[in-house]
């Protein structure tokens, strides 16, 4: 089956719609940079990581850092274990 190609770009009926318009396109400004904090080079604004070194740029990007949630999840359980057991044992203590 061949292909159809439109010859003429300017007809409206054959345009994208979900391509943008003229006015939506500005090619005298080109993206801005900043360096990277990490290795300096220069990275798009809008990036979240570094391409080069892979530092986090925003701060809601970063990896927490720490353990785990059910880490601190057995370390309370084992120190209620603990109380619960030490606890009888204090109220029956009698010197």
């Amino acid at each position: 089956m061949p292909v159809q190609r439109y010859e003429d770009e300017d007809d409206e009926d054959d345009a994208d719609p979900e391509a943008p318009d003229e006015h939506d396109i500005d090619e005298s400004e080109e993206e801005d940079t900043h360096p990277c904090p990490e290795c300096r080079r220069e990275v798009y604004e809008h990036a979240d990581r570094c391409p080069y070194c892979g530092h986090h740029l925003h701060d809601r990007q970063r990896v927490q850092s720490g353990k785990p949630w059910w880490v601190y999840l057995i370390v309370a359980l084992l120190m209620l274990a603990f109380f619960w057991w030490l606890v009888p044992l204090l109220l029956n203590f009698h010197p």
